[in-house]
C-alpha cells in the first residue's frame, strides 16, 4: 500500500559509536549504523521508510505521526541540512 503523506521534517542525530557511526531519527525512535556517516544516513533513511511503510500497511500512520509529534508541512521546500556534517575521514 502506498500513501501520500506530504512532507514533514525529521531530526537525525549522528554520532560516533565504538568505531562506527550511528544515525538516529529522534522523533520516530528509529536508528541504524554504518562504517561511514554516509552509510549510517542511508541505513537510517531505509529504516525510517520501512517503519513508515509498516505503519501505513497496518493503518497506524496517523497514530504514529501524532504520538511522535511529527508536523506535516503545508509548503514544500528543498531539504537543507541545518548544520554541516562532520567528516567521516579520520
Amino acid at each position: 500500500m502506498t500513501a501520500d503523506l506530504g512532507e514533514f521534517e525529521l531530526t537525525l542525530r549522528i554520532y560516533a559509536d565504538d568505531g562506527a557511526w550511528t544515525a538516529e531519527c529522534v522523533e520516530l525512535d528509529v536508528a541504524s549504523f554504518g562504517g561511514t556517516i554516509e552509510e549510517a544516513l542511508d541505513n537510517v533513511k531505509d529504516a525510517v521508510n520501512l517503519y513508515l511503510e509498516t505503519a501505513i500497511d497496518e493503518r497506524q500512520i496517523d497514530r504514529v505521526l501524532r504520538e511522535s509529534g511529527v508536523k506535516q508541512s503545508v509548503t514544500s521546500s528543498p531539504c537543507e541540512p541545518s548544520a554541516e556534517l562532520p567528516s567521516s575521514r579520520s
